[in-house]
């Protein structure tokens, strides 16, 4: 090429400037691709919030709604003598309601909050057995039984918030009494092998419509959400409280918690270090 480039070095160059070009193209393709996908999910979370919100308003609308019908039936004075004592309950009843509603959502909001989650070691399972024992009375009374069929010497020790666990028991056994006609049948069961909680019952279990997304806040199986007393925030929280101890839950027909952390386990392999570590002090 005369006293040119070698033709060799221009096609370097040119093989240089093709590649870095269709670098080029590649990159502001997955640029359009990932932008593309993060608006569908902005898009998708901004629907999920504007739905939460909307639910938030109406779990707290219905029932203040009710107390303050029914208490300005009663200042007016136009209800029934022999009515009085059920417009009260109404509004008692109502007022727990709304009360349990607003503990619910700031629960939502606190969970793992600094002096809000506080581990102590335990048997998970006699904590299993002490919760259904002191709500038996409950179950029975609203038509359900409850079947424990873990073993009286089972056990598993870890580290656990005990009052958040609790919550976690009472959402997933009281829902089985909630969410199914009566009677209902409802099973806890212990997995030793795979250190795994099972809660089921045989009633109509969560719709497969809404299994994909049940544990978003809000989400209710109930097609009408008049008069429903527990909402959709329930499962949310239990899959927070769950989370925030390490653990995993899923559901397949079945609520399946896997419990980790055995501390007698870790203490174990513990004492076995400090002892090899003191042995080797001696040996030196």
């Amino acid at each position: 090429m005369g006293n040119g480039f070698p033709y060799s070095e221009v096609l370097f160059i040119l093989g240089g400037a093709v590649y870095i070009f269709l670098i080029y193209l590649i990159i502001k393709r997955l640029t359009r691709r990932l932008k593309l996908e993060f608006n569908l999910i902005k898009a998708e979370e901004n629907k999920r919030q504007s739905m939460f919100l909307r639910g938030l308003a109406h779990d707290v609308k219905t029932p203040l709604s009710t107390i303050i019908t029914y208490s300005k039936a009663l200042e007016d004075g136009i209800v029934k003598e022999n009515e009085v004592g059920d417009y009260y309950k109404v509004i008692y009843s109502n007022g727990i309601i709304l009360k349990e509603r607003v503990e619910n959502m700031l629960s939502l909001t606190t969970l793992g909050d600094e002096g809000i989650f506080s581990i102590e070691e335990g048997d998970v399972l006699e904590e299993v057995r002490r919760f259904i024992g002191e709500n038996y009375s409950w179950f029975v009374k609203n038509d359900a039984s409850i079947n424990v069929e873990i073993s009286d010497d089972a056990k598993f020790i870890t580290k656990y918030d005990k009052k958040l666990f609790a919550r976690v028991l009472e959402n997933l056994l009281q829902n089985r009494v909630y969410h199914n006609n009566k009677p209902v049948n409802i099973f806890v069961e212990w997995d030793n092998k795979d250190k795994m909680l099972i809660i089921y019952d045989d009633g109509v279990g969560v719709p497969e419509k809404i299994r994909d997304y049940m544990w978003d806040p809000m989400v209710t199986g109930e097609e009408s959400r008049t008069g429903e007393k527990l909402r959709g925030i329930g499962l949310a929280n239990v899959k927070r409280i769950v989370e925030l101890h390490g653990w995993d839950i899923e559901y397949d027909g079945k609520f399946k918690i896997k419990i980790k952390n055995d501390i007698k386990i870790k203490r174990q392999k513990n004492k076995i270090i400090k002892n090899k570590k003191r042995n080797n002090k001696k040996t030196t």
